[in-house]
């Protein structure tokens, strides 16, 4: 075990306020004052070395509780785990009042990787209202399939009473198959509202290391799959100053994470332009303004949160969308949608409106507009009770089939 084993001096994530949690992976708890902001972020997603941060002061200044510290270990052949490795962070003394230490680092790389044990770089509590640490990370390199089936944790922690949460710390995984790393990325945000986000800001160092390496999509940041959990809220940063671009090739999640595209980035989410297919992501987007989001073929929304997509940038690739039944799409003034062949649009998008082959709403689905919508399609099929709502709309399409109900 190496927890509370951190920074001694305080470390890059320390909370700086009284009180405030320290940050890692994401941002450490709030302090005890109104905008008091926890500890910052630092440390690699893919090979984490960095030590967790001291919390925020207590009352009497004392220095908060240290972070956890960090673990590497590399076995040849096959690493059996079914002890722990502990990286988490201190939590703050009865009655000081102080912000908890964030989770340290553990990377562990091996040939093959088995057990149930755990792997934890939690953050610390804080005191009574003081908040928690934030979680650290986790990185398993494997050069085979990983089979271990242990618990891996990288969680933020709250105050012990009514503290603020810490955000969540990261879990990478990396394993060959098929002469390929498969990369895999885990944010869980435990339910906290508001959620503190997790911005991705390295690129792996892959394309550092191999020359004429390129992502999929040529994007920026790729992964095979990322899964967010319990309201987990997921952006990138824009490495090249201005813009910047993710391939996601599988998301999975719980209905209640978010995919959040800012302006002048591009998501490409579960898409190749050579594949059609059928995808509904089990999570919620967010398309700013000059963001956009590429998809397949045949998209249909399923996240919890209302709404499920808000759209106010452009959808590309989708020429059937569905809403599934219950769940709401908003669509905002400038949003528009596009088709691309050889990455080029095969239509100019046309701000204000959606052109599609066919737009389906299920049983209760709602599809709405701040203000005038035009919609072109070919098939607009709205289930019992679904709902089209705007200030004023244009529908042109070849055929309807509308239930009872549906407006």
């Amino acid at each position: 075990t190496s927890a509370g084993r951190g920074y001694e001096s305080g470390g890059p994530g320390q909370g700086i306020a009284d009180g405030s949690g320290a940050g890692h992976a994401t941002y450490g708890g709030n302090g005890r004052g109104s905008n008091t902001v926890g500890g910052g972020t630092y440390g690699s997603l893919y090979r984490p070395v960095t030590l967790g941060s001291r919390g925020g002061p207590g009352t009497s200044n004392q220095p908060g509780p240290r972070g956890g510290g960090r673990m590497r270990i590399i076995v040849g052949a096959i690493f059996i785990l079914d002890g722990e490795v502990n990286v988490d962070g201190d939590g703050a003394g009865s009655g000081t009042r102080a912000g908890g230490g964030s989770g340290g680092s553990a990377w562990i790389t091996s040939d093959h990787l088995r057990g149930h044990g755990l792997v934890s770089a939690n953050g610390g509590q804080g005191d009574y209202n003081a908040g928690g640490g934030a979680g650290g990370r986790i990185a398993l390199h494997c050069s085979n399939v990983i089979e271990y089936r242990g618990a891996l944790k990288a969680l933020g922690d709250k105050g012990t009473t009514s503290g603020d949460f810490g955000g969540s710390g990261t879990v990478y995984l990396e394993d060959l198959r098929n002469g390929t790393y498969f990369r895999r990325l885990y944010i869980d945000n435990q339910n906290v509202a508001p959620a503190k986000a997790f911005v991705l800001q390295e690129r792996h160092p892959i394309l550092e290391e191999e020359e004429g390496y390129v992502e999929l999509n040529e994007a920026d940041f790729a992964f095979d799959q990322v899964m967010l959990q319990n309201m987990a809220t997921f952006q990138i940063r824009y490495p090249n100053g201005t813009k910047s671009s993710i391939s996601i090739y599988e998301v999975l999640g719980d209905l209640t994470g978010l995919l959040h595209v800012r302006g002048n980035q591009t998501f490409f989410v579960e898409y190749e332009e050579a594949e059609v297919h059928r995808a509904e992501p089990p999570v919620n987007f967010i398309i700013d303004q000059d963001g956009e989001l590429y998809a397949p073929n045949d998209f249909r929304v399923i996240g919890s949160r209302e709404p499920a997509v808000y759209l106010d940038g452009r959808l590309t690739g989708v020429y059937n969308l569905s809403i599934a039944e219950e769940k709401v799409m908003m669509v905002g003034p400038h949003a528009t949608n596009a088709v691309v062949k050889n990455r080029t649009y095969t239509e100019p998008p046309v701000p204000g409106k959606l052109q599609l082959g066919e737009l389906k709403l299920e049983a209760e689905a709602k599809l709405t507009y701040p203000g005038r919508m035009e919609i072109d399609v070919n098939d607009l099929i709205m289930r019992y009770a679904a709902r089209i709502e705007a200030e004023s709309m244009l529908i042109k399409a070849s055929n309807l089939d509308i239930e009872g109900e549906a407006t």
